[in-house]
């Protein structure tokens, strides 16, 4: 909806469609309208927290790439997903859900700018400002850390 992720897409200059068609700060928008709108950019985010039992796609501290990567097939092996896609090569964006909501929401601007515009931001290195708030402003460990995921579709069809 029009808060956390979406009111920082939406002061980015991009269209978050949750914003356009939520009335409230969290709900789902409905496959077929997903389907019809084909987005541009698909942005899952996750993080290791369980809530009431349902897993996410685990970004974060110890967090490891290839359970990253099977999550994200997982969810894009749901029925129909496969159909909000605008072309076979479409990719599936991921970010740790935690950037949205805290002091480090610049590094999820940063990453979301890189998302949507990735040719005027190659140079931009979120994780490396990440780290660098991380040692100057805190007591943090500098540790591995998932911050991102990519999977596409025709890599997900192959897998499935």
């Amino acid at each position: 909806g029009h808060s956390g992720w979406g009111l920082l897409i939406e002061n980015l200059g991009a269209i978050n469609l949750g914003s356009r068609y939520l009335r409230s700060e969290s709900a789902d928008v409905a496959l077929e309208t997903l389907i019809l709108s084909k987005p541009d950019i698909y942005l899952m985010t996750g993080t290791q927290r369980l809530r009431n039992g349902v897993g996410t796609i685990p970004f974060g501290y110890g967090a490891h790439p290839d359970q990253v990567r099977s999550e994200m097939q997982r969810l894009m092996s749901r029925p129909g997903f496969a159909a909000t896609a605008k072309s076979p090569q479409a990719c599936v964006k991921g970010l740790n859900h935690q950037f949205y909501n805290s002091v480090f929401n610049l590094v999820g601007a940063q990453w979301l700018a890189k998302i949507f515009w990735p040719e005027p931001f190659a140079d931009l290195d979120p994780d490396a400002e990440y780290r660098r708030l991380i040692r100057t402003f805190t007591t943090l460990p500098d540790v591995p850390f998932v911050f991102h995921g990519q999977r596409c579709f025709d890599e997900a069809a192959d897998k499935a």
